[in-house]
């Protein structure tokens, strides 16, 4: 049922502070919104929350709680009257939302903008001189962040605005061009000309999930029990002498282990007992999944490995039981023709990232790596979405190691990878001062991986990479990276990825190909160097993006780009030969071939 908007209006962001004095966080609408979820949790049937309308939630809210999401977000103060125009992207109408918008007296005007290629609508309001206290983008954490015009009243031009709050926001011309928010290259490219020339607040985009409450509670189809699941192999530093396994249980199992064979003794008729490696157990929080907010990761390091040598393996227990066996091979010493698979951006469409990996592996099935750029999923944080992509990836990485970086999604919605990194056990060789596996490298075949996070720790991944790239003095380099040096999607420039990375990366001469996502498109550019279309032999960088999932973005007209393919699930194998070439091969989810290149040493 829908229930109406009630209005509530305190005069100042004071007063509406005020009415708050037991939280003392700084980030005030942070801490409400995670009470609020936690009382729903307490009260609410889980079906309640999960199958919530529109309007259910708001009429949950205590007064002081819907006042806080009124006028507790931005505030700012004006020396004369004025009238604000807020910029709200369209998709928000059919929830209607912002519900502030609708009970603190805005108007809903026929002037229109667009930017990120999306339709904003524009409503106003007029204020006397003094502190305007603005609400949060929304319950829910989707769509574009609305941003903000000022002028006096009865004219369009600029107004004096001082003491924004919060204060890393910025004020600035509105005009056709310029930058709607901080934290994001994203440019109003159109706007009713009537409105040019008032005062701009930018706003900021990665905020939209602070008061999101619809939408962050999940039921998961693939809940935890006894018996071992999600079993996968995870790269190594070495992968030449040692592997890693990772696995999950519900709660009532504690003490677990993998229990490893070679493969010529498990298959001998006088199979003797296996070698007992002790896991390591966390407990993973999920509190937005209502049908089970907890369970148990466990992971164990196999070492002292021979190299080339194929192993057989189970996990569990004797106590608890034994999974099923499964098998793999670990790296040979020195150089020797290697394959891996290249998956980009999952995030949304796991049926079709099952049919993606039905189709990769019939391609290159006895692949050596499979390497995920990032946005694995969308929401990294909550379990019911782990718990899809590993039932859309099967058996395959039960004997075939994933490699994989986090995407911005792995950080959300706590912005923070916190369950990414209790997932998969990486090697710990990255820059010093960074959390273990997000930015790691390794070696397999005679081939350098070098794997970042392009989320966070720009610049200490900018001082590690001169030294682990001139660590690569073998056959092939590749980089993994989720943002994009070379973009396909209008509107995107990541300055910490092409001004900061881009030149180390061309300046070491070992690099051969950077893999990226993001984008959720297909694209390959030509040899890049200094900006400029190069060759290969001359130490020009291929650069592609790609994506799995059934998510996608227009792509921009760019020079750089050679070859595009829009709107398409894709994935790519890359095999390194033994007579020092690379053979590189996109296809899409139905196994045809799109793209090829060769790169010799």
């Amino acid at each position: 049922m829908n229930h109406p908007h009630r209005l509530i209006v305190p005069a100042t962001l004071a007063a509406i502070l005020s009415l708050l004095p037991a939280i003392a966080h700084a980030d005030v609408i942070a801490e409400t919104t995670e009470a609020i979820k936690e009382r729903f949790l307490e009260t609410l049937e889980p079906q309640e929350i999960t199958q919530a309308e529109p309007g259910d939630f708001e009429a949950l809210l205590t007064g002081e709680e819907r006042a806080l999401f009124a006028q507790g977000y931005i505030s700012f103060e004006v020396d004369e009257p004025v009238t604000v125009y807020i910029f709200r992207d369209a998709r928000l109408d059919e929830v209607g939302e912002p519900f502030w918008l609708y009970e603190e007296g805005f108007e809903k005007t026929e002037f229109s903008a667009e930017a990120y290629q999306q339709d904003f609508d524009v409503w106003t309001r007029d204020y006397p001189a003094g502190e305007i206290g603005l609400g949060v983008h929304a319950l829910r954490v989707v769509r574009e962040h609305y941003f903000i015009g000022v002028t006096p009243q009865g004219e369009i031009g600029e107004a004096e605005v001082a003491n924004i709050e919060p204060d890393y926001l910025e004020a600035g011309v509105l005009e056709q061009g310029a930058l709607t928010y901080v934290d994001r290259t994203v440019t109003l490219d159109a706007i009713s000309p009537e409105l040019e020339g008032m005062t701009l607040v930018r706003t900021p985009s990665d905020r939209r999930p602070a008061a999101a409450i619809y939408g962050a509670f999940h039921e998961t189809d693939y809940p935890a029990s006894a018996t071992p699941d999600q079993i996968f192999l995870t790269i190594t530093e070495d992968p030449r002498d040692s592997i890693a396994v990772n696995w999950r249980t519900d709660t009532s199992v504690t003490e677990q282990a993998v229990a490893l064979w070679e493969a010529d003794d498990y298959n001998s008729p006088n199979r003797s007992e296996p070698r007992i490696i002790a896991a390591e157990t966390v407990l993973v929080e999920s509190p937005r999944v209502v049908n089970q907010r907890e369970v148990h990761r466990h992971s164990a390091l196999v070492e002292d490995l021979e190299p080339g040598t194929h192993y057989v393996y189970a996990v569990g227990s004797e106590e608890a039981g034994w999974s099923s066996v499964a098998e793999f091979e670990t790296a040979r010493n020195g150089e020797h023709p290697m394959s891996f698979i290249y998956i980009g951006d999952v995030q949304e469409g796991f049926l079709r990232f099952e049919s993606v990996m039905d189709a990769a592996l019939r391609e290159r099935p006895d692949a050596d790596l499979l390497v995920f750029g990032g946005d694995l999923v969308s929401r990294g944080n909550d379990a019911d979405q782990w718990d899809e992509f590993f039932a859309a990836l099967g058996d395959a990485g039960r004997s075939i190691p994933l490699a994989t970086i986090p995407g911005n999604h792995e950080y959300l919605p706590d912005n923070d990878p916190y369950t990414y990194r209790n997932l998969f056990r990486l090697p710990d060789n990255g820059p010093e001062g960074m959390p273990s596996g997000l930015a790691y490298s390794f070696e397999f075949g005679g081939n350098t991986f070098v794997m970042l996070d392009s989320n966070e720790w720009n610049g200490e991944q900018a001082e590690w990479l001169p030294e682990v790239l001139g660590d690569a003095d073998d056959d092939f380099t590749f980089v993994f990276t989720h943002h994009a040096a070379y973009t396909s999607r209008p509107g995107r420039y990541y300055a910490g990825v092409t001004e900061n990375w881009m030149p180390i990366w061309e300046e070491s001469g070992v690099v051969s190909m950077v893999f990226q996502g993001h984008d959720h498109a297909y694209t390959r550019t030509y040899p890049m160097l200094d900006g400029e279309i190069s060759d290969a032999d001359d130490g020009g960088i291929y650069y592609v993006l790609s994506s799995a999932g059934d998510k996608f973005y227009e792509i921009e007209d760019h020079d750089y780009i050679e070859l595009a393919v829009e709107e398409t699930q894709m994935f790519q194998v890359i095999d390194v030969m033994r007579d020092d070439r690379v053979i590189y091969r996109a296809f899409d989810v139905d196994g045809d071939e799109h793209d090829r290149v060769e790169i010799e040493k």
